[in-house]
């Protein structure tokens, strides 16, 4: 915990000790003495083996303790001291949010946060022991269908296809230009083009003034004068680094073709192991993963193999050339590693997602960066990609399809129906259960067999069986009397 400035701040890090963030209660509105006592509570919540494994859960107990200021801050007489907070306090918290899905989450992590807080009322301690209110499931998470995942894996791939042609392009360019050769041919602009693609290789920026003007809104320097004339400093930078919207795209396709929780495939390590010892045949990269959640078997290895996923394949296969690694994890791993290797080097990651971002956002500067805020920048390729939903909305318009992770997820072992990291009851709980994506292929296989049974009933009603009064080659179709 910091305190510079009047602000007070937590610092937290992640289990592997590779990302950290500031939590800042500085603006709470409640009282001195209650919040120093819930930042306490909350230190000792976040502390090391206090259960919490990654960022995200703390950020849960940080939403946690900032909604409910916000609610004691509409109360005429708030408490002050933890000692004053009342059941009736609990109960308010919960009317005022309890249209909201997240008011279980809230409930327990305060429920988590005030039990190591010292001073709170045995009330509250019985009313945060009682049972939490009923999930809201609303409609649940729908998984995506097989031909949006198709549409999906394919704007994504040609992505990192473009991406692939412009940054082995103008790599070719500046090493034919570094070893001496007249790629220029005496055109001066070219040739301040090609010196600025040096200057991006080696600092994954441009030369900038030495300081921002005094009017200017931005701290970042601006970048000089004759550089701006020839480009952008995005268009400079993504000559040979992918972008962090490129970097997303390969965490879809991560996802997409092996399922793996989205807080995993942000963490894939560029270090590998080639399981086929460079040899060709079968080409496999084990990488070495991890899932807090999984407690002693939270390390687990991954292979990713040259075989293609038969979900991602093409309607017809042939149509993938030999050279179009994409398709297999493999190959998209291999792909990765070659176009963020110079990205790595310069910002010192083990990470395979790199990207460069033009824009600062949540505390991190622009420039290269890990792929770390991934709901944010799948969400904006989804949208900048165009996808859509196959169904069309009521009055026939197209439906925006958004991009997730954790759809991805859920699609593969709805797909696949195997369980990825998890055991086959949490598959079967946790995911396929409360998946409302395979509703319609249900109905399809419900109406098939319905279907089905249907012709059997109307095939048994008009057998033939013999009858009793005719000769032996006489038959009567059932249901009818041979009495008659």
């Amino acid at each position: 915990m910091v305190d510079y400035d009047g602000s007070l701040v937590v610092r937290c890090f992640s289990q592997d000790g590779q990302e950290q963030r500031d939590y800042d209660f500085s603006g709470l509105h409640m009282a001195p003495g209650l919040r120093d006592a819930l930042v306490a509570a909350f230190v000792k919540r976040t502390a090391p083996g206090a259960g919490l494994t990654s960022l995200h859960s703390v950020n849960k107990v940080h939403s946690a303790v900032v909604r409910l200021d916000r609610y004691l801050a509409t109360l005429a007489w708030p408490p002050t001291q933890v000692a004053q907070l009342t059941a009736a306090h609990i109960d308010g918290f919960h009317e005022s949010r309890k249209h909201l899905d997240t008011i279980r989450v809230d409930l327990s992590q305060l429920r988590q946060l005030l039990a190591v807080a010292d001073g709170v009322s045995d009330a509250v301690s019985a009313r945060l022991a009682g049972p939490l209110p009923k999930q809201i499931l609303g409609e649940g998470r729908q998984s995506y269908s097989r031909a949006e995942l198709k549409r999906i894996a394919e704007a994504s791939r040609a992505d990192l296809r473009a991406a692939a042609a412009r940054i082995r392009g103008n790599r070719e360019l500046l090493r034919r230009f570094r070893a001496g050769e007249d790629v220029a041919q005496g055109d001066g602009m070219v040739a301040r083009r090609l010196e600025l693609l040096d200057w991006a290789d080696r600092f994954a920026d441009v030369p900038r003034a030495s300081a921002p003007p005094p009017s200017a809104s931005s701290p970042f320097p601006r970048p000089r004068a004759w550089v701006s004339k020839l480009g952008s400093v995005v268009e400079f930078v993504s000559a040979l680094h992918l972008t962090i919207a490129e970097a997303a795209a390969g965490a879809v396709l991560l996802a997409a073709m092996t399922g793996e929780n989205p807080e995993v495939i942000l963490k894939t390590p560029a270090v590998h192991h080639r399981a086929d010892g460079y040899t060709g045949d079968s080409a496999t990269a084990i990488v070495s993963l991890c899932k807090p959640r999984r407690g002693r078997r939270a390390f687990m290895d991954l292979a990713l193999s040259e075989v293609p996923d038969w979900i991602s394949l093409p309607a017809k296969p042939g149509q993938v050339t030999t050279r179009d690694k994409l398709h297999t994890p493999f190959g998209l791993y291999l792909l990765l590693h070659e176009l963020t290797a110079r990205s790595r080097a310069l910002v010192g990651s083990d990470r395979l997602l790199v990207g460069y971002c033009a824009a600062g956002g949540k505390g991190a500067s622009r420039g290269l960066r890990q792929l770390t805020y991934a709901g944010l920048h799948v969400a904006q390729l989804g949208r900048t990609q165009g996808l859509l939903r196959d169904e069309p909305d009521e009055r026939g318009g197209p439906v925006p399809l958004p991009l997730r992770l954790d759809l991805l997820r859920l699609t593969f072992i709805e797909l696949h129906q195997m369980p990825v990291a998890h055991t086959e009851q949490t598959a079967a709980t946790s995911y396929l259960a409360l998946n409302r994506g395979n509703i319609t292929e249900y109905r399809k296989v419900v109406a098939a067999t319905l279907s089905d049974e249907v012709a059997k009933a109307r095939i048994r009603g008009t057998l033939a069986v013999l009858s009793a009064k005719a000769p032996d080659s006489q038959l009567c179709p059932q249901g009818q009397s041979s009495y008659e």
